[in-house]
């Protein structure tokens, strides 16, 4: 184990074992180590890293890009204050928003879906579907004059406490 106050090199700092310091470790070379390098203050990279494995206990604040190639497991809070792009999401737990959610795509949910709100499509001459795979089973829309409910499978049934009052045969 190497375990100092300071450290300046301009060279390459190399251990085979575990690198503690309590002040600076500073290089203009290569700074490597076999072990763990444990830092409890702040780490400072002015160009690349690249590390196998980061636990982080603390916090990590970037002004530029962080990217992986693998997995980046979050399990704590991920506070964005800005925009994030995302090409694929998949939520094993729920998600609370107290703002708007949108996409230019589509939405896939499996499971319910509870609405505390209204459910609103903005534009006329989008439809509302109800059936397998987005077809034709059931629509509703609005053509911006007149409001339409399309069946497109079976008979429509409208119920009233339980009892059949109406029935549209297809």
């Amino acid at each position: 184990d190497l375990s100092v106050v300071d450290i300046n090199a301009s060279g390459h700092i190399t251990a085979s074992s575990n690198i503690s310091a309590s002040g600076n470790i500073s290089t203009t070379g290569t700074l490597r180590a076999d072990g763990n390098v444990d830092f409890n203050g702040d780490l400072d990279v002015d160009g690349t890293s690249n590390l196998d494995d980061v636990d982080v206990d603390g916090y990590i604040t970037a002004s530029g890009n962080i990217g992986t190639d693998g997995n980046l497991y979050v399990t704590g809070n991920a506070d964005v204050n800005g925009t994030t792009n995302l090409d694929d999401v998949d939520v094993d737990g729920y998600i609370t928003a107290s703002g708007n959610i949108g996409t230019d795509s589509k939405l896939f949910v499996t499971g319910d879906s509870t609405l505390q709100g209204h459910l609103t499509i903005p534009v006329d001459n989008k439809e509302f579907r109800i059936g397998a795979g987005g077809t034709n089973d059931l629509k509703f829309y609005h053509d911006g004059t007149n409001s339409y409910i399309q069946n497109g499978t079976g008979d429509l049934y409208f119920y009233e406490n339980g009892a059949i009052r109406m029935v549209i045969n297809s």
